[in-house]
C-alpha cells in the first residue's frame, strides 16, 4: 500500500527495468493485468495498482474525478521514485493516462490507450446514467448484469457463461457507493484539445464490436494526437484484454518495439532504485 496523503492505494510490481505502468478500467482492479506481469516482468518494472475506490485500495466517499485519479497515480510514482514510465491505460484507465500525460508530458515517453476516449461520448454517458438509475432502482445485481451486456460482446457472453456469471457476482459484491462515484467521474470528461500538446508516440487500440466506446469514439483520440498509430481489433467488444488477450498484447508488443526503435536508449527511462 502506498499512502498519497489522501488515500492509500494498493500497488503490485514485478520485474526490474524501465517502468511500464498499467491502469485498469472502471470497476476492475490490478488483476486485469496479471498476464502483463508475466509477459513483461523479465524486461520491465511492471506496475499495476487499484485506482481509488477499487480493489484493495481505500474506498473513501466521493465525489471522484479523472483529475483526482490522475493526481493519485502521479503521487504514487513520486513515492516510488519513478521519474519516467510508459503508460498503458484501458477504458477509464486510458482517460487517467491521458490526464497524467497532459499534466506531466515529459514524464511519460510513450502511451498505449485502449478502448478509451478523450471526451465522454453519448454512448458512455447514456450507459453510465442507465447503470446509475438501475443501481438506485433495482440494486447491484441487475446493474452488474447491465454492465456485462455493454462491455462484453454477444459472442463472448454466449461462449463464456461461467465467466460472465463470475463477473456479475464479483461486480455485484463490490462497494457500490465507490462504484457510483467512479461512474460519475467520467461525466463531462474532455481533454481532446489538449492532446495536440503531446509529442510522444502513442498506440491507440479499439474493439470492432465495442458499443461502450465505439471505434469512431476511440479514433477521436488518434485524430487529436500528433504521433499515434490506430488499430481496430476485429471480433471483440470493449474488454479486449479479456476477450482477445493474445491480440491485445501483440499490439502492446508492437508498440514497445516501435518505441525501442525510435526512442532514446531505454536506460534513459530507468527508475530510481530499479
Amino acid at each position: 500500500m502506498i499512502d498519497t496523503g489522501e488515500v492509500k492505494l494498493f500497488v503490485s510490481t514485478a520485474g526490474e527495468g524501465p517502468a511500464l505502468m498499467f491502469l485498469h478500467g472502471l470497476g476492475w482492479n490490478h488483476q486485469l493485468w496479471d498476464r502483463a506481469s508475466l509477459r513483461y516482468g523479465d524486461r520491465y518494472r511492471v506496475i499495476a495498482g487499484d485506482t481509488r475506490g477499487h480493489g484493495r485500495s481505500e474506498q473513501p466517499d466521493g465525489p471522484y474525478s479523472i483529475p483526482m485519479f490522475a493526481e493519485d497515480w502521479l503521487i504514487v510514482l513520486d513515492q516510488m521514485g519513478i521519474e519516467q514510465a510508459i503508460l498503458v491505460g484501458f477504458s477509464q484507465g486510458g482517460m487517467i493516462a491521458m490526464q497524467m500525460a497532459i499534466q506531466q508530458p515529459e514524464r511519460f515517453p510513450a502511451l498505449v490507450l485502449a478502448c478509451t476516449t478523450c471526451c465522454t461520448p453519448r454512448a458512455v454517458s447514456d450507459n453510465m446514467q442507465q447503470r446509475l438509475a438501475t443501481l438506485d432502482r433495482l440494486g447491484a445485481l441487475e446493474t452488474a448484469k447491465l454492465a456485462s451486456q455493454s462491455i462484453f460482446s454477444s459472442r463472448f457472453i454466449e461462449q463464456n457463461p461461467a465467466y460472465i456469471a463470475q463477473f456479475i457476482h464479483q461486480r455485484a459484491a463490490a462497494n457500490q457507493t465507490a462504484l457510483k462515484h467512479a461512474m460519475a467521474a467520467v461525466m463531462g470528461f474532455d481533454v481532446c484539445r489538449h492532446l495536440a500538446t503531446l509529442s510522444q508516440p502513442c498506440w491507440v487500440i479499439a474493439g470492432e464490436q465495442d458499443t461502450l466506446t465505439p471505434p469512431n469514439a476511440v479514433a477521436t483520440v488518434h485524430r487529436h494526437l500528433a504521433h499515434s498509430n490506430y488499430v481496430c481489433i476485429p471480433n471483440t467488444g470493449h474488454m479486449i484484454p479479456i476477450e482477445q488477450p493474445k491480440l491485445f498484447y501483440h499490439q502492446v508488443d508492437a508498440a514497445l518495439e516501435h518505441w525501442q526503435a525510435v526512442a532514446p536508449p531505454l536506460s534513459l527511462f530507468s527508475t530510481q532504485g530499479a
